[in-house]
Order: C-alpha cells, then structure tokens, then sequence
C-alpha cells in the first residue's frame, strides 16, 4: 500500500474581526503623540509602537476579540489555550514597509489590518527552505502572499518569516500585531 505523509506543513489563519474600529484609531493617535511611544523594529519608515499596555480599555476589547475567535474556532490547530501576551501598531504611509523577520519567544503571531486601503501592500510568508529553493528553483516559489484587508487577522506560527511590502497608497495602513504564549 502506497502512503502519503504530508509532513512539515505551516497553517495560516485568516479570520474576519468585527471591533470599534473608531476607538481603537483614536486610541492609537493619542498613544502615538506620547513621548517614547515608538519603536524601530522590522519597520522600514513609518511608525511601530512599544509594546501596548494590556490593562487599557481599547486594547483588552482587542485582546479579548482576538483570544475568543482564535480558541474557538475548531479549524485552529492549538493543543493549547493562547494567551496574546504582547501587542503594538504599525502605521505605513506612501512606500513605508516591515523588512522580513520573525517573532522569538512566542507561539503564534498575528496582524489585524485598522485600515488597508487599495494597493497597500501585502504579507508575504517565507518558505521556512527559502534560501534553498532560490538556489533550485531561481527565486520562484519560495514566498505567499495574503493581501492586507481592513478587518483581516492572520495568525500563524511564530517561527515563520514573513515581510509586508511597500504601501503604494497615499492612504495610511494600520496593522495591529501581536504574540502569544499557551494558556495555564
């Protein structure tokens, strides 16, 4: 009997989010103007935020969207309740970008698009062999995109490289990314 492991595959969920977005934009245009309130990261140009304090109102309503829809939806493959333990902004204007990196020290990852007007940009995954398939296959296939799209979350193994390319809009994406850890 022939057999097929299909082994070593890398989940990426894609889930809609239905939060104030209103609230959470002014929340992050006042944090924005508070000194000390940015960071250099992945980013390449724009704004990314310090880690947000979990115990504001804004952010917990987030963080506890985002908790409820990854652990019950029966498609995510955790073993483990996940806890968000960190979360920032980045605010991307005309041809601002993230640079390829990943997220130490976590389980999962994610991103939820504020704001992702037309021609944004996408996120772009690594294949975790890339630097090998460039070698095979000239560059070709070693990346997937998902587009940004307002109200988009993708959450996905921590260890996965990833990049989100340049903003062509005149308009301003907002992504809010965070981490996770297992729950208790």
């Amino acid at each position: 009997m022939n057999k097929l492991y299909d082994i070593f595959s890398v989940p990426v969920y894609e889930f809609e989010l239905e939060v104030n977005n209103e609230e959470l934009k002014t929340f992050i245009e006042r944090f924005k103007k508070l000194p000390g309130r940015s960071a250099t990261k992945s980013n390449v140009g724009g704004f990314q935020s310090i880690d947000l304090p979990l115990d504001t109102t804004e952010v917990m309503h987030l963080v506890n969207v985002v908790e409820r829809t990854i652990n019950d939806d029966r498609e995510f493959d955790s073993k483990f309740y996940q806890i968000v333990f960190n979360i920032w902004f980045n605010i991307n204007k005309k041809n601002d970008s993230n640079s390829s990196h990943f997220h130490p020290f976590s389980v999962y990852s994610g991103v939820f698009y504020l704001e992702a007007p037309e021609n944004c940009g996408t996120i772009q995954f690594e294949h975790p062999a890339l630097d090998i398939l460039r070698y095979y296959n000239r560059g070709e296939g070693g990346e997937f995109s998902l587009p940004a799209e307002k109200n988009k979350m993708y959450v996905f193994p921590s260890w996965l490289k990833h990049s989100v390319t340049p903003n062509q809009s005149e308009e301003e994406r907002i992504s809010i990314s965070f981490n996770t850890s297992n729950g208790a």
